[in-house]
């Protein structure tokens, strides 16, 4: 007997896969939903949905198909893997799923095989009255052959409806690329980007009762509007923070200084000492201002420099210049995980200050994140969805100088992402009736592994 009938349950409810029948209806994936459906019954043509890896597309999809299935005026196929190499096969595979009964010769050319496709469009779109929907997942796999086979499809319409309804779900990297293709891009009539329910949501992580005890997901996040800080429900992005791995020593000296108060001789030294630290070598770096084995030989408990990456930030209390208090105070802007771009949509002011922008585009930047309540992290946030977007959508809101320009473009192409991978769960845990809390301090990645973690 299976352990679900065990516990009184009718069938696997953690199952990996996307089962429709276990899907939570949030108010954001009902959101959307509806919105598809309307655009469906309008025949308006292309819908793009966007998200990262585990906000739930997938199961929105096979939901979106649950739907069309009790209508009787829908045809409709699903591609979970649009990795075609070519046109043909795509074309072949359309043809074969969505049945289309014609003679096709073996050596049929591309315009052969469009033609039998469009003449299928009319057919059922026009002839019978029906809709015919594609629904793509992992639309970020489709290669430029592809999206330029969609984007003619999309040009066969009536004068008032398009003969093919287009539902391309995928990853936020997906809207780069069709931002910098106009004539595709431009045909899309509606766009929704899914957001990750995990830096501010007290109802998944807030007093969790467990056995006889409870436990909670928080953090004290500064709110940079000069309110204090806040406490939010949730993980804390690590790619919020400065690698202090990859971080050049101009990027460090500046955080340096933003945060320790130092002056910029203090602070390029110190800065120096961390990139002497890490790198392979046991030279001195450029400017002369670091520190090397010579001077950590030269302690009462004398060590070598370790001339490679910081596998835990800890590491940096063994750096030349870095004090208990130093640390303390720094520590919550660095990082050792992720691959050094910092993720504008959670960057703190300081953040991107130490990254090259001036006070008043970072506190821009800020107050087109926090949306119309000027609050972060909540569900009227403003989101950028890719390095391309940044520039151009803050312009939207603000009145960019030149130079603004230049500064947030430089430091976008060489500094900063819009997604994470990294994140650290800190969770605070009592037994009833005690007030002792034990406190674990964990970094995870997107796929659940544990990198690091630390109780107390």
């Amino acid at each position: 007997m299976s352990y679900f009938k065990v516990l009184g349950f009718e069938k696997e409810p953690f199952s990996t896969s996307p089962d429709p029948n276990f899907f939570y209806l949030s108010r954001e994936h009902e959101a959307v939903l509806s919105n598809l459906l309307i655009e469906l019954r309008l025949r308006r043509g292309m819908s793009v949905v966007l998200g990262n890896v585990g906000t739930g597309k997938t199961t929105l999809s096979r939901k979106l198909i649950q739907e069309l299935r009790e209508r009787e005026d829908f045809i409709f196929h699903i591609i979970l893997n649009p990795s075609f190499e070519n046109e043909r096969l795509f074309l072949s595979s359309l043809i074969k799923n969505f049945e289309i009964n014609a003679t096709i010769a073996s050596d049929a050319s591309i315009l052969d095989l469009r033609d039998t496709f469009e003449r299928f469009l009319f057919q059922k779109g026009v002839a019978e009255a029906k809709t015919v929907v594609l629904v793509i997942d992992e639309a970020q796999k489709l290669n430029e052959g592809s999206l330029e086979l969609l984007r003619i499809f999309l040009n066969y319409e009536t004068n008032e409806f398009k003969l093919l309804q287009l539902i391309l779900l995928g990853q936020l990297e997906f809207y780069s690329a069709i931002m910098n293709i106009p004539n595709f891009f431009d045909r899309i009539s509606f766009k929704f980007t899914l957001n990750d329910k995990w830096s501010s949501n007290p109802a998944a992580f807030k007093d969790i009762n467990v056995g006889d005890g409870v436990f909670s997901v928080c953090y004290n996040y500064p709110d940079e509007t000069g309110k204090g800080s806040l406490t939010l429900w949730g993980l804390v992005d690590e790619e919020r923070k400065i690698n202090v791995n990859s971080a050049g020593a101009e990027v460090l000296s500046r955080l340096i200084q933003l945060i320790l108060g130092l002056d910029e001789t203090e602070a390029k030294a110190m800065a120096a000492a961390i990139v002497d630290w890490r790198d392979s070598d046991s030279a001195l770096s450029e400017t002369g201002e670091g520190a090397e084995d010579t001077y950590y030989f030269g302690l009462s408990l004398p060590y070598e420099a370790k001339d490679s990456a910081f596998e835990v930030l800890e590491e940096l209390l063994l750096v030349k210049d870095m004090t208990s208090a130093a640390f303390e105070r720094l520590g919550p802007y660095l990082t050792v995980f992720g691959n050094g771009r910092v993720n504008i949509n959670t960057a703190s002011g300081t953040v991107l200050m130490a990254l090259g922008l001036d006070n008043p585009l970072a506190e821009k930047v800020l107050a087109f994140r926090r949306g119309r309540d000027e609050t972060e992290a909540t569900a009227d946030d403003n989101v950028f969805e890719s390095t391309d977007e940044i520039v151009p959508k803050l312009s939207e809101f603000y009145r960019l100088t030149a130079n603004e320009i230049a500064q947030l473009s430089s430091v976008a192409s060489s500094s900063l992402a819009v997604g994470s991978a990294y994140f650290l769960v800190r969770c605070e845990a009592s037994l009833a009736n005690r007030k002792n809390k034990r406190i674990v301090n964990s970094v995870i990645n997107k796929s659940g592994a544990i990198l690091s973690w630390s109780e107390s």
